[in-house]
């Protein structure tokens, strides 16, 4: 990487780590019976990836101070208000309404995080990950 800094680039080979930590991290479907005790109450990046295929698809990207709060109260049991998610999934046209999106998460879906508990590196890693990963729901 001729001409780009060297602190850029060890930044960005500290990113592709974290992303690497992320992407290995164990998947947790919305439909565990565990699922809102598997979720870290602690700040992170979150992936919401589709398991209808054979390699999972991102879907969404977020960042929360309490990674818990966010997937479960606002994603999972939350309305197109609260979440994003939920909102681009109805925008979308993957799903028609509230009910159709509650049950498309806990059918279809998964999520993987990692903690990430200063606000500014969370915000810098959670613009990475869209980056690299381009999720359908996100442009």
């Amino acid at each position: 990487m001729a001409g780009i800094p060297e602190v850029v680039q060890d930044r960005v080979r500290g990113h592709y780590q974290v992303l690497g930590r992320l992407l290995a991290a164990c998947p947790v479907s919305f439909g565990d019976e565990g699922f809102h005790a598997a979720l870290p109450k602690t700040g992170g990046v979150y992936i919401v990836e589709s398991e209808e295929s054979l390699l999972p698809t991102p879907l969404y990207v977020g960042q929360a101070k309490d990674v818990r709060q966010r997937i479960y109260t606002n994603h999972l049991k939350g309305n197109k208000c609260a979440s994003r998610l939920r909102a681009a999934l109805i925008d979308s046209c993957l799903c028609k309404n509230e009910e159709q999106v509650s049950e498309f998460l806990a059918q279809e879906c998964r999520v993987r995080c990692i903690c990430i508990e200063d606000a500014r590196e969370r915000k810098l890693f959670e613009h990475f990950a869209l980056a690299v990963l381009a999720p359908k729901l996100q442009s």
